[in-house]
């Protein structure tokens, strides 16, 4: 499977980040959440709190937001998935990765529906 992530697989209207959030599930970490919610599709977005001042760092963090999903990407089913960042402390893409991997850890044990088995 190619690793890239391609303009139509990005969530864009703002009516489905609110659907994924009234509707779907939440999994934390110590620095990101995920939200899963059932679709017809598979689609990802990427949110970064305004607490975390400046639009260079939030951009670089939307950027490793990406780049963590687009790694891991064989891992999610269909649906929507959103990665919010909830705070910035100089993360750098192995913590991230940590997190992630802690997330999907406790969707897999919770027998979520959004998480492909990997043999």
């Amino acid at each position: 499977m190619k690793k890239t992530l391609k303009r139509n697989e990005i969530l864009k209207k703002n009516e489905l980040f609110h659907f994924a959030f009234k509707n779907g599930s939440h999994f934390s970490g110590k620095f990101i959440k995920v939200t899963v919610a059932n679709y017809d599709k598979k689609l990802v977005g990427f949110t970064v709190t305004k607490h975390c001042r400046g639009a260079v760092k939030r951009n670089r963090l939307k950027r490793l937001l990406r780049e963590l999903y687009r790694h891991h990407k064989e891992l999610f089913g269909q649906g929507i998935i959103v990665f919010h960042a909830k705070v910035y402390e100089k993360l750098n893409y192995q913590a991230l990765n940590e997190d992630l991997q802690q997330i999907i850890n406790q969707m897999s044990g919770l027998g979520s529906n959004f998480i492909n088995k990997i043999d």
